[in-house]
């Protein structure tokens, strides 16, 4: 059985003002070509599939041109397994799994039925059969506590919550065999959208506990054929075992992510487990370019050559105002008609250009992640920190 693992769609994401709805559109059709081109069966969506502020009318428009994308997919029996991350807001999933028929959730523990597409709000497990072989699915969606049919006013931090999540998913993982919810003699594939300890990033930093990670055990993936991570938008192989990996996302999002390679990977499952090694298959990526303006006024006509993929890029720019002829006006004007996706322009200091610029921490944190880690902050020291925090945690949850 053959299957592309993909991840982190984030389909109708903003970058500030800029719609990316065109940019990610195309990457998904791009995904379909793959899925003809290699005979796919199964396309694993390892969480984040929508944009976190994404309209249920959007949603509605995506989930559409997924399936007219994904038609002669669906019609060869092909089907689409995706399961939720910190990015999908669940008010929203379940409208749009309730009101339309494209996103089915897994039938719990049941069979797979071929040619349409699944989404999984919480964690589950389901047998798929194709041309005689047989595999078996577990999805993992990112944790919360609706999520997992936890309590929600029963954690006094988010670190203890963290420990609850981890105690549940561990539970959960190692239930399966001895319930007989899995069979020994099928090959299984874990879906998960989860951040693991000592996780590459785009920059040096590795993931660690500090950083309340879900999942340090790597011990629980044993026994699965392959494990499709999401969340992490750099692909890589999780400790140089190349059955666990991350897929990375199906484009740059931000200019944290402008060196990143963009892909899929394409797996094939026997009755044996998986068959070769995982093969990433690289995706065309939006260009995100940095550009720093010396002379203004003598650069300003070369840089529609120096730069083809111009139409396509998001560009910041940064122009030396020592000697600068050219009125700001002026500047701004000649650059936006260079380059139609300007995202920023800073008038700057000569000695302020070719510093190296803080590199952007990336996936970007959704907004409940960043509120957490700002009074995490500014709360250091105080005495009634912890009491803050459970009241925000708990003002966090009732929004999500």
């Amino acid at each position: 059985m053959r299957m592309l693992h993909t991840a982190d769609w984030h389909l109708c994401d903003k970058l500030g003002q800029h719609q990316r709805h065109t940019d990610l559109a195309q990457r998904v059709e791009v995904v379909a070509n793959l899925c003809e081109e290699h005979a796919v069966d199964v396309l694993l969506v390892a969480g984040d599939l929508f944009y976190e502020n994404i309209s249920p009318e959007a949603m509605a428009d995506a989930l559409r041109h997924v399936n007219e994308t994904f038609t002669n997919f669906f019609k060869r029996g092909g089907t689409i397994l995706a399961i939720t991350g910190n990015h999908d807001r669940d008010r929203h999933i379940n409208m749009v799994r309730v009101g339309m028929s494209l996103a089915a959730p897994m039938p719990s523990g049941g069979n797979v039925q071929p040619g349409r597409m699944y989404l999984q709000s919480g964690p589950g497990y389901g047998t798929l059969q194709r041309n005689g072989e047989t595999v078996q699915f577990v999805l993992l969606p990112f944790p919360t506590v609706h999520r997992y049919g936890m309590a929600d006013d029963v954690h006094h931090s988010k670190e203890e919550q963290s420990r609850a999540f981890q105690q549940r998913i561990r539970a959960y993982l190692t239930s399966l065999i001895p319930e007989g919810k899995l069979q020994k003699q099928h090959p299984s594939v874990l879906i998960a959208h989860l951040p693991l300890s000592g996780v590459q990033l785009q920059t040096s930093h590795h993931l660690t506990e500090k950083d309340q990670v879900l999942i340090d055990d790597i011990a629980l993936f044993d026994g699965y054929a392959y494990v499709a991570l999401g969340d992490i938008h750099q692909p890589q192989v999780y400790k140089n075992l190349e059955h666990i990996r991350y897929s990375g996302s199906l484009d740059r999002l931000d200019f944290g992510e402008r060196d990143n390679e963009c892909g899929v990977v394409l797996i094939e499952i026997g009755p044996a487990g998986i068959i070769g090694s995982p093969r990433f298959l690289s995706i065309p990526a939006t260009p995100f370019l940095q550009i720093d303006i010396e002379d203004a006024e003598s650069e300003l006509p070369q840089l529609a050559e120096r730069y083809p993929q111009r139409d396509a890029a998001i560009v910041k720019v940064s122009v030396s105002t020592k000697n600068m002829n050219l009125t700001q006006d002026e500047v701004q004007k000649r650059l936006r008609a260079i380059f139609p996706r300007i995202f920023s322009i800073d008038f700057v200091e000569a000695e302020r250009l070719h510093k190296p610029a803080e590199r952007e921490w990336s996936p970007r944190k959704s907004m409940t992640e960043t509120v957490r880690e700002y009074l995490q902050h500014q709360l250091d020291g105080d005495d009634l920190k912890e009491e803050v925090l459970a009241l925000a945690e708990q003002f966090l949850q009732e929004g999500a």
